[in-house]
């Protein structure tokens, strides 16, 4: 489990007049702000069908999606999978890239 404290709530400590505070005591606090980072969800009937998860199961972690044909959990070799949670995969870096790029050199009218 990786725990953290979120973008967001950062955002909020860094904007609060913390001055009167000792290190200790904003120590402390970040502590109590510090939450498990990427959890994973259970698979229930909100689990998005439509893309790639990262699935956890008994006995393994691993990329996968719903296959409609055979109302089954596959991963990436079409191995029947049983995961009981799931996390979302990251965006691909390269795709983010391409897409920042294509904005930049887009004209503008």
């Amino acid at each position: 489990m990786t725990e953290g404290i979120s973008k967001e709530r950062l955002l909020f400590w860094n904007g609060l007049d913390t001055k009167d505070l000792t290190s200790h005591e904003l120590l402390e606090i970040l502590l109590r702000e510090c939450a498990e980072l990427d959890p994973w969800i259970p698979i229930d009937e909100n689990t998005p069908k439509d893309r790639q998860l990262l699935l956890n199961g008994e006995f393994y972690q691993c990329t996968g999606q719903w296959c409609d044909i055979i109302t089954e959990w596959v991963d990436d070799g079409n191995r029947i999978m049983h995961p009981t949670h799931y996390q979302e995969l990251p965006d691909d870096p390269k795709e983010q890239e391409h897409a920042k790029n294509s904005q930049t050199n887009s004209p503008s009218i």
